[in-house]
């Protein structure tokens, strides 16, 4: 199905690219006798357009479909893929147009040829910038000298191998070849080889770092030997260029790519503002490397003009050279080369045509693409698609435009980013903690992981014993979690650890190895794994030593993202902001249960008010960090002097000692509902998420319902309901319920009031926890012994009664104890 899909988006975007570029050819047919001047001005924006579009199309097709049909669309490389494939089909009836001399079997070789140079040239660059680490160090270095490798190989001859190789490069013929070495001879500009280029274009280029010279046979076949020279004294000219001005050409094309290598490391450390400088710096040198290049093609033009064989013959050459490749000659903005007016000017020919307009820079169709692209884009950031249930509230903005916001209300963050705050939604993930993936979690799993931004599932638990690793594997079902069509992070818990932190050491070795181990075998069947999230009992005092073993552990799972688990205690620790910059990142867990005094003291998994100061804390630090919020609870135990027992977690019911009080402690939906609303409106701009545990599953005691989180996602303060209904199982005989309706779970003790007329109760009782408290003719009354526990969404029986016949019942809330 998804194939199919698939096919249906190559024939769409085949059909969209042909209809939008025969509609933008249209002014160019109807200038059939115009000047070629003003035909080449009608061409070029629907030129510009249809090579746009070839980008704009997939982009718009997988946005769209992401937005509206997230579950059933293709995967999106896939998608992109065969939209992409499509364009380039739809564009063929308009290179046809634009290149009539073109025959199917060259278009198709041309195509196929063209674009692999492109994405071959363009891989090392993007292959680089995935697997530079999370910080600058020396494996970024490293890999930015083997970019800068690259580029001197391609410049340095791999140009041109690459085009003989793909059958687009081959020996000039002996007419250039003697023309070439005249025209050589007399300038003392001597040539290394002379190419034939296979092109649908007039075209000559230098390359002046192997001295080569490259004419496309069309060239050869519409301009005369005189034209030829001409062109041939212009690229000679670059061959005369100093050492220092070729160094200049290839440094700032280097120092244009380069800062954009740094753009994943300098996010994670630095944030947007660090990414907007790259940016900055990236097209400060590329204005430079365009006015360089300016300069030299007029110093060739002049070199040109001095060396041409007959007064004028360069300025003609240009003439027809753009006339037959229908360039515009004067462009809509500045380019690497000089306008043709200008250049005629400046050779000593006055046009026998007034200066034309500029050509608009793309059609009408195309700028309507590029508005409907930028309202996709940011549809896609504020909402997150997911099932109908799935909220709007988990998208967050992005970080350029968060902190284009903000800066000018606060001067004094631009001296200290650790301290900006942003505004905005915030994007929200879950953790399964579960060690076994029973139908119920499996099922939740698939139902509401959509709703969130990342799915975080336990893979691992390792505890030591002697110094000796004791280890669990989770069997998670990849299949469920591929299913949900979201990222995938992989935890692995570690217990407390006493022995060695050293990098050599077996514990850290044997944990690199582990986590290795982990994100292969969630790969293997496909899972879309993000991150790896180390959860370590580390004591304060070892956190240098744990900073060790994420440096190999780090070494060991790139290019996928380590993160740890960080506890609020830790971010007072000196060695805490280098720890959390080796790991990349880290979660700040701001759930914990301190150990409770008596039965009747006051605790909470999580502290509002101390939550807020760890989070202030940490958006000091500066390192990008995401919130870990409880959804869970837990029972705790209490003796008979009213000492503290132990407690029980999520899973099989613990056995207690005769005399043993329990009570819950749950995490707090109202209290964490406004916490993240607050968080929303202003947080530290360090803070880039919030992560919740756990994922609601049914069949939990101690967890939140869905509809409580769900709720929360939504970024609504949970609502609270309770009603209690009567229904009739068979005649005259009644079954009372309560019903959750709500969005919170309600603990308290109920009583229920039952009235009715015309019969005779016969039988009654009381149901899980409820007595039949009091009974008469005409009415009953249930009340609970102690507070029972309502989660939301959920219905349960309190009692029946068997009346001697049907009649209408009224059921109705009665203050506890009372008659």
């Amino acid at each position: 199905m998804k194939v199919l899909l698939a096919f249906c988006d190559c024939l769409a975007a085949a059909g969209v690219t042909w209809f939008l570029n025969w509609v933008a050819l249209m002014p160019f047919r109807r200038a059939e006798h115009a000047h070629w001047t003003e035909r080449a001005r009608l061409l070029w924006p629907a030129r510009a357009s249809a090579r746009l579009n070839l980008f704009l199309l997939p982009a718009i097709l997988v946005l769209a479909q992401r937005l509206t049909a997230p579950n059933s669309a293709p995967p999106w490389p896939l998608a992109a893929l065969a939209a992409f494939v499509g364009a380039i089909g739809g564009s063929y009836p308009f290179d046809r147009e634009a290149f009539p001399w073109v025959g199917p079997r060259e278009w198709l070789h041309l195509v196929l040829s063209g674009w692999s140079l492109c994405f071959g040239a363009w891989t090392p660059f993007l292959a680089i910038a995935v697997l530079m680490p999370a910080q600058i160090d020396w494996r970024a270095w490293v890999l930015a000298g083997l970019y800068l490798a690259s580029v001197v190989a391609w410049v340095s001859g791999g140009w041109v191998w690459c085009r003989q190789k793909l059958r687009l490069l081959a020996p000039a013929p002996e007419r250039l070849q003697a023309l070439v070495a005249s025209v050589s001879a007399r300038m003392r500009a001597p040539v290394r080889r002379v190419w034939l280029l296979q092109s649908p274009a007039s075209y000559a280029a230098a390359l002046p770092y192997t001295r080569e010279l490259l004419f496309s046979a069309r060239l050869l076949s519409l301009h005369p030997d005189e034209d030829l020279a001409a062109i041939c004294g212009h690229e000679l000219g670059h061959f005369t260029e100093s050492r220092l001005l070729l160094g200049g050409r290839l440094l700032l094309s280097l120092l244009f790519f380069l800062p954009l290598l740094f753009v994943k490391p300098v996010a994670l450390g630095s944030g947007a503002g660090g990414v907007i400088s790259l940016g900055a710096a990236s097209w400060l040198f590329g204005i430079a490397r365009q006015r360089l290049s300016r300069r030299l093609e007029r110093r060739a033009d002049g070199i040109a003009k001095a060396n041409e064989p007959d007064p004028g013959a360069y300025a003609r050459a240009l003439a027809r050279l753009h006339e037959s490749n229908l360039v515009p000659a004067v462009m809509p903005r500045k380019r690497t080369h000089p306008d043709l007016y200008d250049r005629l000017l400046a050779a000593g020919l006055q046009p026998d045509y007034a200066r034309p307009k500029k050509p608009s820079v793309l059609s009408a169709f195309t700028f309507f693409l590029c508005v409907a692209l930028g309202i996709l884009i940011a549809a896609n950031f504020i909402h997150t698609p997911g099932p109908v249930e799935g909220p709007a509230a988990i998208a967050s903005p992005t970080p350029a435009s968060a902190w284009l916001w903000n800066w000018p209300a606060r001067p004094g963050q631009l001296l200290n980013p650790g301290e900006q705050r942003w505004p905005g939604n915030l994007p929200q993930e879950v953790y399964v903690w579960q060690r076994a993936w029973t139908k119920p979690v499996r099922q939740a799993v698939m139902e509401h992981g959509p709703s969130f931004a990342r799915v975080v599932a336990l893979a691992a638990e390792v505890t030591w014993q002697n110094g000796k690793p004791k280890l669990v594997r989770v069997p998670v079902d990849y299949d469920a979690l591929i299913q949900t069509r979201r990222p995938l992070g992989l935890a692995l818990r570690v217990g407390p650890y006493s022995g060695s932190f050293a990098p050599t050491n077996f514990a850290a070795v044997y944990l690199a190895n582990l986590a290795h181990s982990l994100i292969s075998d969630a790969l293997a069947p496909g899972a879309p794994v993000s991150e790896l999230q180390i959860d370590f009992d580390c004591a304060s005092s070892k956190l240098q030593g744990y900073r060790s073993w994420m440096e190999v552990i780090r070494q060991a799972v790139t290019p996928v993202p380590l993160i740890i688990t960080a506890l609020p205690a830790w971010l007072d620790e000196p060695v805490f902001k280098s720890l959390a910059q080796t790991a990349g990142g880290y979660i700040l867990q701001a759930h914990s249960l301190k150990r409770p005094t008596s039965f009747n003291a006051p605790f909470t998994l999580c502290d509002p008010a101390a939550a807020r100061r760890a989070v202030a804390k940490a958006g000091e630090i500066g390192v990008p960090f995401r919130v870990a919020l409880p959804t869970y609870g837990y029972t705790i135990a209490f003796d008979r002097e009213g000492r503290f027992a132990g407690l029980s977690a999520e899973g099989p019911a613990k056995i207690w000692p005769a005399g043993v009080r329990t009570r819950d402690v749950r995490a707090d939906p109202l209290e964490l509902a406004k916490l993240v609303r607050d968080w929303c409106s202003n947080r530290p701009a360090a803070m880039k998420g919030i992560i919740w545990y756990r994922l609601p599953v049914p069949g939990d005691v101690l967890n939140w319902r869905w509809p409580t989180l769900s709720a929360i996602l939504h970024a609504r303060i949970p609502r609270k309901s309770v009603r209690v209904e009567s229904r009739r199982v068979e005649t005259g005989l009644v079954q009372i319920s309560l019903v959750n309706d709500g969005e919170l779970d309600i603990s308290a003790r109920f009583a229920v009031r039952v009235r009715w007329q015309g019969a005779r109760l016969i039988a009654g009782d009381g149901l899980g926890g409820f007595n039949l408290a009091r009974a008469d003719a005409s009415s009953a009354r249930f009340e609970a012994a102690k507070p029972c526990h309502l989660p939301a969404g959920e219905r349960f029986a309190i009692g029946w009664l068997r009346l001697s016949g049907d009649r209408e019942i009224q059921v109705q809330f009665a203050p506890p104890g009372s008659p």
